[in-house]
């Protein structure tokens, strides 16, 4: 089991949905590598709340279906 912070972790995870680690770990990369080229935080971390309303001004809303299938 591995552990990291809620914003380096993929939309995927943070939704419950199904993912694999190895998504989820490229992801966090991607997430990572933005945040030493911008110098901040690509997704703040403040609460989920504010963490998922950036992701969706960032990445777009997900679609409903994918919405449905949320934990």
């Amino acid at each position: 089991m591995c552990f990291s912070s809620s914003s380096l972790r993929s939309p995927e995870v943070i939704l419950g949905l199904p993912i694999t680690e190895a998504a989820d770990t490229v992801c966090g990369l991607c997430v990572v590598l933005a945040t030493m080229y911008l110098a901040s935080l690509l997704f703040p971390q403040r609460c989920h709340y504010y963490l998922m309303k950036t992701m969706v001004e960032t990445l777009g809303q997900p679609e409903d279906h994918i919405l449905d299938d949320t934990q």
